[in-house]
C-alpha cells in the first residue's frame, strides 16, 4: 500500500500540519474546502461569492489530483460523479437562494461548467466583480447549452469582439454573433448584444415585451439583482444562432 501526501501550497498546511489531500492506495481523502481565496488571503462577505470560491478551489484541486493520483480507482457506485460529492454547511437559511445559484452554475450534472479555451475571454470574465461574474457565467452557459441542443448550429467559437465576450457559429455559419457584457459605467445592468442590422431584437420585443429590458435594436438588458428569464432567453439565443440558416431556407 502506497500513501502520498498532496499539498496545495497553503501556509495553513505548514502552520497547522495537514495535507490538502492524501492518496492511500486507490483511495483519495480530501480536506474540507472553504470559500477562502488563497491568492489574496481573504474571504468574501457575500455567501454566494464564497460558494463560487469553493468551486474554484475544487477545480484547482482536481488539477493537483490529476497529476498526483495516477492509478486511483476511476469508477464509483453512482458513476464518476460520486467521486466528488460536495457538502456545504451554512448557518443562515436566508442565503439559500444565492448559495443554490452559485452551486448550480458549477456543479449541476446536466450543465457542467465549460472550460475557457480562449485566455483573453477567461481574463475578461475574471475581471468582473464576483456577483457579476456569476451572472455572466450563467449567460455563457445558457448560450453553449442552447447551441448544443439546436439543430444545425454545431460547435461555437468563443472570442473577444469589440472587447466583449462573443459567440460565433464559425463552423456551421448558421447564425448571427451573440455578445455579452457588463459595463462599469452602468453597474446595475448587464446585457446580451445582437447584430443591429438584423430584426432579431425587434422580434424579441414583440414576443417577450415583459421579460427583458431592451436597448434599441441591439441588446436585451438584465437587471443585476433580478432572476434570469431562462426559457424565453433560450429561445432568443436559438433564433440568433440559426438566423442565417433560416434566411437561406
Amino acid at each position: 500500500m502506497t500513501r502520498r501526501l498532496i499539498s496545495s501550497g497553503s501556509t495553513f498546511e505548514r502552520e497547522i500540519g495537514y495535507s490538502r489531500a492524501v492518496v492511500d492506495d486507490e483511495w483519495v481523502f480530501v480536506s474540507g474546502t472553504t470559500g477562502f481565496d488563497y491568492a489574496t488571503m481573504t474571504i468574501a462577505d457575500d455567501v454566494a461569492a464564497q460558494a463560487e470560491q469553493c468551486a474554484a478551489e475544487r477545480r484547482r484541486l482536481s488539477g493537483l489530483l490529476a497529476g498526483a493520483a495516477q492509478g486511483v480507482r476511476r469508477s464509483a457506485p453512482g458513476g464518476d460523479d460520486d467521486l466528488g460529492r460536495p457538502c456545504r454547511p451554512a448557518h443562515e437559511d436566508r442565503d439559500r437562494g444565492d448559495r443554490a445559484q452559485a452551486h448550480g452554475m458549477t456543479a449541476r450534472n446536466e450543465t457542467p461548467m465549460r472550460r475557457f479555451e480562449n485566455p483573453a475571454v477567461a481574463a475578461h470574465f475574471a475581471g468582473y466583480p464576483s456577483d457579476v461574474r456569476r451572472r455572466m457565467m450563467a449567460l455563457r452557459e445558457l448560450i453553449f447549452a442552447t447551441a448544443s441542443t439546436t439543430d444545425g448550429v454545431g460547435e461555437l467559437e468563443e472570442a473577444l469582439k469589440w472587447g466583449e465576450p462573443a459567440y460565433l457559429t464559425s463552423a456551421s455559419k448558421s447564425g448571427s454573433t451573440i455578445r455579452i457584457d457588463w459595463k462599469a459605467r452602468a453597474p446595475a445592468r448587464y446585457a446580451m448584444y445582437f447584430n443591429c442590422q438584423t430584426d432579431l431584437v425587434d422580434t424579441f420585443r414583440t414576443l417577450f415585451p415583459n421579460d427583458f429590458g431592451f436597448e434599441g435594436n441591439r441588446a436585451l438588458v438584465f437587471e443585476r439583482g433580478a432572476a434570469l428569464p431562462r426559457d424565453s432567453l433560450a429561445l432568443c439565443i436559438a433564433a440568433a444562432l440559426t438566423y442565417h440558416r433560416r434566411r437561406r431556407a
